[in-house]
Protein backbone atom coordinates (compact mmCIF):
# COMPACT_ATOMS: atom_id res chain seq x y z
CA UNK A 1 0.00 0.00 0.00
CA UNK A 2 2.04 2.79 -1.04
CA UNK A 3 -0.55 5.34 0.17
CA UNK A 4 -0.28 4.17 3.84
CA UNK A 5 3.64 4.70 3.44
CA UNK A 6 3.05 8.15 2.51
CA UNK A 7 1.02 9.13 5.01
CA UNK A 8 3.31 7.02 7.18
CA UNK A 9 6.05 9.71 6.18
CA UNK A 10 4.03 12.73 6.16
CA UNK A 11 3.17 12.17 9.54
CA UNK A 12 6.82 11.18 10.38
CA UNK A 13 7.72 14.40 8.30
CA UNK A 14 5.40 16.88 10.36
CA UNK A 15 6.91 15.33 13.90
CA UNK A 16 10.16 16.30 12.67
CA UNK A 17 9.19 19.59 12.00
CA UNK A 18 7.03 20.45 14.69
CA UNK A 19 10.25 19.02 16.77
CA UNK A 20 13.07 20.98 15.14
CA UNK A 21 10.59 24.60 15.33
CA UNK A 22 10.03 24.44 18.71
CA UNK A 23 13.60 23.10 19.35
CA UNK A 24 15.36 25.83 17.19
CA UNK A 25 12.66 28.37 16.95
CA UNK A 26 12.21 29.83 20.28
CA UNK A 27 13.07 32.70 21.86
CA UNK A 28 15.85 31.53 24.42
CA UNK A 29 17.39 29.19 21.67
CA UNK A 30 17.56 32.15 19.38
CA UNK A 31 19.12 34.36 22.50
CA UNK A 32 21.78 31.45 23.33
CA UNK A 33 23.35 30.94 20.11
CA UNK A 34 23.67 35.17 19.21
CA UNK A 35 24.78 35.91 22.73
CA UNK A 36 28.12 35.17 22.31
CA UNK A 37 28.54 36.68 18.65
CA UNK A 38 27.03 39.72 20.35
CA UNK A 39 29.61 39.71 22.95
CA UNK A 40 32.61 39.36 21.03
CA UNK A 41 31.48 42.03 18.73
CA UNK A 42 30.98 44.60 21.80
CA UNK A 43 34.62 43.64 23.35
CA UNK A 44 35.89 43.97 19.91
CA UNK A 45 34.67 47.23 19.41
CA UNK A 46 35.64 48.40 22.97
CA UNK A 47 39.37 47.00 21.79
CA UNK A 48 38.94 49.00 19.14
CA UNK A 49 38.27 52.17 20.56
CA UNK A 50 40.91 52.02 22.92
CA UNK A 51 43.34 51.72 20.06
CA UNK A 52 42.29 53.82 17.52
CA UNK A 53 41.69 56.88 20.19
CA UNK A 54 45.60 56.52 21.31
CA UNK A 55 46.03 56.40 17.55
CA UNK A 56 44.68 59.40 16.76
CA UNK A 57 46.13 61.59 19.52
CA UNK A 58 49.73 60.41 18.25
CA UNK A 59 48.29 61.27 14.93
CA UNK A 60 47.97 64.87 16.25
CA UNK A 61 51.37 64.99 17.23
CA UNK A 62 52.91 64.69 13.66
CA UNK A 63 53.43 68.11 11.71
CA UNK A 64 50.99 68.30 8.70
Amino acid sequence: MPSESHREEDIFESQFIDRYLSEYASVSSIVREALPCEFLATVGGVIAEIIYSGMTSELEMIPA
